[in-house]
């Protein structure tokens, strides 16, 4: 399997061990669902469904494109997921943008913050040793070579 038989191949991980990354600093965050309208008016709107799953935790939204929100509508959003603390969206689009634009709306609610994704996916491959990394591409691979 190679990177152009992927549909979405622009967000595969990447790996690039001289690539080093500063150690995280304290910063200031601002909650933006603080001050957000809590009738949720840029979210619970005609067209968009909204089930509560359980009285108090748990919803998901139906017909809202996430990546139209403006800086209310993700206020609210914040709100929204702060008061049901998991929150489903179907069919989104941001596996159609551009990675900067998917970035510039998870940038909206904090820093950005790069996970070291790779060495606890090396130990979990070394322990189930089904899998192991291709040379140098970023793809897996099972033992036989397919993906």
């Amino acid at each position: 399997m190679t990177s152009d038989s992927i549909q979405y191949s622009h967000y595969l991980p990447t790996w690039n061990p001289e690539q080093k990354y500063a150690p995280l600093k304290p910063f200031e965050h601002l909650e933006h669902g603080l001050d957000a309208d809590s009738n949720f008016p840029a979210i619970i709107r005609e067209g968009v469904t909204v089930t509560h799953l359980t009285p108090t935790t748990g919803t998901e939204v139906v017909g809202l494109q996430l990546s139209s929100l403006d800086a209310a509508g993700k206020d609210q959003l914040a709100r929204l997921v702060a008061e049901r603390k998991v929150v489903a969206f179907r069919e989104q689009d941001f596996a159609d943008l551009p990675i900067s634009k998917a970035l510039e709306f998870g940038g909206y609610f904090g820093r950005h913050h790069i996970h070291c994704w790779l060495s606890i996916l090396l130990v979990l491959l070394s322990r189930t040793d089904q899998f192991s990394m291709g040379p140098g591409n970023g793809n897996y691979v099972g033992k036989n070579g397919n993906p």
